[in-house]
């Protein structure tokens, strides 16, 4: 249930970047691709500081589980320094939905920390809201 629910608001958030992102002009035909738009046209962070985030070097969020990654997010403990807190909360929600969208197995945090991960999601949505 949780995972579901997760995943589903990952997936409205995905959907109101894509959007926002295509008014701007700009296609994404990922939510990677969504959340390096906003990250850069709404926290000034630029593709190769997007990349080496969530890159092998920094958070993984490619071969990461949840259980693995979410934690550090959570704790807004990044690897890169200067990252504003609003770009760990879209991460939260991007690799939520990707997990979610691609795996049906049940991720311990999502259940253990669930209210503070509902939270940074509905944040997450406010965020995206307001890059329309």
């Amino acid at each position: 249930m949780y995972t579901t629910l997760s995943a589903r608001l990952g997936l409205i958030i995905d959907r109101v970047l894509s959007h926002a992102a295509s008014k701007a002009g700009v296609s994404t035909s990922r939510m990677k691709d969504a959340v390096a738009w906003w990250a850069n046209n709404s926290m000034g962070i630029n593709q190769n500081q997007f990349d080496s985030l969530i890159g092998p070097q920094s958070l993984n969020l490619k071969f990461q589980t949840p259980d693995q990654v979410l934690p550090t997010i959570l704790s807004n403990i990044g690897p890169s320094g200067g990252i504003p807190k609003e770009v760990y909360t879209m991460l939260i929600a991007y690799k939520i939905r990707n997990h979610g969208g691609h795996n049906l197995d049940q991720q311990q945090i999502l259940t253990s920390r669930y209210d503070e991960i509902l939270n940074r999601l509905f944040n997450a949505l406010f965020l995206a809201v307001q890059s329309l």
